[in-house]
């Protein structure tokens, strides 16, 4: 138990007052029903029973074979969801597939997303390098990404932002369809039932920048894991080993740093000091960041290389960035935790 407190303790603070049940392992198998909230971290998940609650699922493959009452939001490199979804899912990872019919929306992220369950009710939101939909689907669709295929009905209207779009023979849309794409599609103008609406120029939109920055900031993590393992690792043994002491010396600082900076600004000698005391912070908050990140990897996989840990730790981070309400409480911990551990280790309290 002793080696899981600060991961539960990290889930309480960012999560809702609500009952729910905690499990974690590298390598897991959920066989147990539950009628709460289930929180699943490890390195290889599946769960196989029955969940009367939301589900939320952190790990490196993830498999969802049973029923799911509730949302579910997952984080992972490798995503499967097999069975019935009642409420919504949110998803980010590598590779997604959907094969169980949704009653909610479908919210996923990633470099590749397949959707073929039989029926999705709500609406599709997905940003991504590759994206086909053989699902009847009774909502919208909107995509922001590479390549896109749609090989069954939708009863709502598509909005395709996309390098390629198919309709393959399939298809057909009962909407209407707004496109933009560098290529010519793939479609006939009898498989959209309303208004067919060209967009003068390709534009991977806001959401589909967002995703890429989050991809560069996870290949930045990883290059920072083989570059300063050493640093790294010693970071986050500080935020496991002296949790409240990183933290208080982390909101000094926070707390500090606009009167320091106020303080060399008004001195007027001391700008050029102000303006490399802000880079040299701006630089800390990243990686600090990064840092918080591969503590809670390394809660998962203590003894597997730095990199699959920091690889862990930033999927959890990025995914819990999704939760609403919450989603500012774990950044703002996550900084502050960050650069108190920075200091520890560079003046080695």
């Amino acid at each position: 138990m002793k080696k899981f407190t600060y991961l539960l303790l990290f889930l309480l603070l960012i999560t809702s007052v609500s009952a729910f049940t905690l499990v974690k392992g590298e390598e897991l198998i959920v066989m147990e029903p539950s009628n709460e909230d289930l929180y699943v971290v490890a390195g290889q998940a599946q769960v196989n029973a029955p969940i009367e609650g939301d589900l939320f699922v952190f790990g490196g493959d993830v498999t969802v074979n049973s029923l799911v009452t509730g949302d579910i939001l997952i984080g992972a490199g490798n995503i499967v969801v097999n069975n019935k979804v009642v409420g919504n899912i949110i998803a980010n990872g590598g590779n997604i597939e959907i094969l169980g019919d949704v009653t909610g929306d479908i919210t996923a992220n990633g470099g590749n997303i397949e959707i073929k369950s039989e029926k999705v009710v709500g609406n599709i939101h997905v940003n991504g390098g590759a994206f086909s939909v053989s699902s009847e689907i009774t909502g919208d669709i909107k995509y922001k990404g590479g390549d896109f295929i749609l090989d069954s009905i939708v009863e709502g209207n598509v909005k395709a932002y996309a390098q390629d779009i198919k309709l393959t023979e399939n298809a057909q849309i009962s909407g209407n369809l707004e496109y933009s794409t560098k290529s010519i599609p793939t479609l006939e103008r009898n498989q959209i039932k309303g208004e067919l609406t060209k967009k003068d120029k390709y534009k991977s939109g806001k959401k589909h920048k967002i995703f890429y920055k989050k991809i560069l900031f996870l290949i930045f993590a990883l290059i920072v894991a083989f570059a300063m393992p050493k640093f790294s690792d010693n970071a986050a043994s500080k935020i496991k080993s002296d949790f409240w002491k990183v933290f208080l010396i982390g909101l000094i600082t926070l707390i500090a740093f606009p009167f320091i900076m106020l303080f060399l600004i008004i001195t007027i000698i001391g700008i050029p000091f102000a303006i490399l005391f802000a880079l040299l912070f701006a630089l800390a908050v990243c990686f600090g960041i990064i840092f918080s990140a591969l503590f809670l990897g390394r809660l998962i996989l203590k003894k597997q290389h730095i990199v699959w840990a920091m690889l862990l730790g930033i999927i959890l981070f990025l995914v819990l960035l999704h939760v609403p309400v919450i989603w500012w409480i774990v950044k703002c911990l996550a900084i502050v935790l960050g650069i108190g551990s920075i200091i520890m280790v560079f003046f080695k309290k």
